[in-house]
């Protein structure tokens, strides 16, 4: 950036390098607690496949899905939850390149 200054001397601002991603893919869990519906909102600059897991306390995985989520704002639901036991359960959404987007604490009631 150029600057003049209030005595009429030149200098430049130094450059600073900036890196918006725009290429992140946000998630969150809708309806939790939930009880026989599980769903997941993404907002997503491109069409692209994550990887769904569903942990229960003790550490066991539950539950796997791969979805593909559309470019724009999308809503998917996990399969089968009516089934679990009540509890509380780990939701983790990881993109194609092992990327945790989400890792939320869920309750089943």
């Amino acid at each position: 950036m150029k600057q003049f200054d209030k005595d009429g001397k030149l200098e430049y601002s130094k450059i600073v390098s900036v890196r918006i991603d725009a290429g992140k893919i946000a998630a969150s869990v809708l309806g939790n607690p939930f009880q026989n519906r599980l769903s997941v909102n993404f907002i997503s600059p491109i069409e692209q496949v994550v990887t769904v897991r569903l942990i229960d306390i003790t550490g066991k995985q539950v539950g796997l899905q791969k979805w593909t989520i559309a470019n724009g704002s999308s809503s998917k639901d996990f399969d089968n939850v009516a089934a679990l036991q009540k509890g509380i359960y780990i939701i983790s959404v990881t993109n194609a390149l092992g990327e945790r987007i989400l890792n939320s604490k869920v309750i089943k009631q």
